[in-house]
């Protein structure tokens, strides 16, 4: 689950168009000494927009770009016309450079993974920069096909295209002035790359609206708010994909236009150099400079050698930090509480994987007081107890039930357990609390027995205790 969010994380910078050129529309103007250079090549894709038009946009909307941002383009970027097709192929470089250099995977599944999310995600881009080659892609289809879903104009084309552009400019600044790669690269976990994720989308964002601002087009950032699918506030429930887009681009417009406020652009351009190494601090923009406490090497290990004992012979082991968008991505799919997470102090996991369909993950999770623990345990429970009373009776495929975990010395215990009785699948969690400290057992086909999970979870609390 925490490689898929990484891979998210890094190749949703927004999306843009292609097209070749008509020999009969007319040349760019000269270039002079105040007019950034566009390099612009076609490829083989029918649109009515033609790539001498997308360059003449970008001409455009650079200067005000550089004005909004504060900084100046050392070098206007190559503009690429692609089809979904090249734009996935760079999603996928981009998601192997990511998975072999920034979390050391194997190089058979880091391609595996990387080609599954390029196939994923990659036709959905209108626009991406590659952080990798410093190449603006655009995909006018990218950009008709939201404009089909949310039932946009015709007219309303051009307009989103500029504010496509200005968007991806604002990452090639981040880039010539951040090293975005670099950045990704030096993350110390994987809730710091999200954190980066949402700082970088955020700004990016924040630009293309106070764009979209000084020049009239007020109509297409409302719609390329709902195209991004930042225009809900996280609820209860909501789709994950959801999830994402409301707490990247939403909750990370909301930090940087917080850090705008604070200190102008110079304040800006300082988070963006030293970015923020957790998502606590994207829900709490004032946070931005505190330290990241670092979870205690030993405790590590206990927590990988206790999620041992609950997998089978050669199942593969990772583990990674946990932060707020962890947290409350946990919450907000089983229909709970997600301002809980905002009493996190700090959390881990230590996982197993056995295959497509079996897994253990160990989590702890450590609160700020003992009252936000239980209340995570005790939402979490009484959302299970929901979706068991919801398919018992009504779906013969399905059996669920909820009740204590009592093998352990515990302030709160429950656990919860669900068989899908046509393939003879078995996913549990079990929920343990001591003082401000939980400890979360997530299983699906795992051989684990209740005596098993008992010590499992006996040794995280003593290890963590130290």
């Amino acid at each position: 689950m925490m490689r898929a969010a990484i891979s998210a994380a890094m190749s949703a910078l927004l999306a843009l168009a292609a097209a070749p050129a008509r020999a009969d529309e007319p040349a760019l103007p000269p270039l002079t000494d105040d007019a950034p250079l566009v390099r612009w090549r076609a490829h083989d894709v029918p649109s009515e927009v033609s790539a001498t038009e997308l360059a003449w946009m970008a001409r455009e909307v650079a200067p005000v770009v550089e004005r909004v941002a504060g900084r100046k383009l050392t070098e206007m970027p190559e503009i690429v016309l692609a089809s979904p097709e090249r734009i996935s192929e760079v999603v996928y470089q981009e998601q192997l450079d990511l998975l072999l250099h920034s979390e050391g995977a194997d190089p058979a599944e880091a391609e595996r993974t990387a080609r599954r999310t390029a196939r994923d995600v990659g036709g959905a881009f209108a626009g991406k920069y590659g952080f990798i080659d410093h190449k603006l892609y655009v995909s006018v289809d990218g950009v008709e096909r939201s404009m089909l879903l949310e039932g946009a104009p015709e007219w309303l084309l051009r307009p989103l295209l500029r504010l496509t552009i200005a968007h991806e400019l604002a990452h090639a600044l981040q880039d010539q002035y951040t090293d975005l790669a670099t950045l990704v690269h030096q993350a110390p976990t994987a809730d710091a790359i999200m954190a980066i994720n949402c700082t970088v989308e955020g700004h990016a964002v924040w630009v293309h609206e106070q764009v979209g601002a000084q020049t009239g087009l007020g109509e297409a950032v409302a719609y390329m708010e709902r195209m991004l699918g930042y225009d809900q506030p996280i609820r209860r429930r909501m789709d994950p994909d959801g999830f994402y887009h409301a707490y990247v681009y939403g909750l990370g417009r909301d930090f940087v236009a917080w850090q705008a406020e604070a200190g102008g652009t110079q304040r800006v351009w300082r988070v963006l150099a030293a970015p923020p190494m957790a998502t606590s601090s994207i829900v709490k923009p004032a946070r931005w400079e505190e330290p990241v406490d670092e979870v205690d090497p030993l405790l590590k290990r206990a927590m990988r050698r206790a999620s041992k004992r609950l997998g089978g012979k050669g199942w593969l082991a990772a583990d990674a930090a946990m932060g707020d968008y962890d947290v409350r991505n946990q919450l907000v799919r089983a229909g709970a509480d997600s301002d809980i997470a905002d009493q996190l102090d700090m959390g881990w996991n230590s996982r197993l994987v056995g295959g497509a369909m079996a897994g253990v993950e160990l989590q702890l999770l450590r609160f700020k007081t003992q009252a936000a623990a239980l209340a995570f345990v005790d939402d979490m429970r009484a959302q299970a107890d929901r979706q068991a009373r919801m398919v018992r009776g009504d779906d013969p495929f399905i059996r669920a039930a909820t009740g204590p975990f009592d093998r352990v010395q515990a302030d709160r215990a429950a656990r919860e357990a669900v068989m899908l009785t046509l393939g003879q699948d078995r996913l549990g969690r079990v929920w343990v609390v001591r003082g401000s400290d939980v400890v979360q057992v997530v299983m699906v086909n795992a051989p684990a027995t209740d005596r098993a999970l008992a010590g499992s979870i006996e040794q995280v609390f003593r290890s963590a205790k130290r």
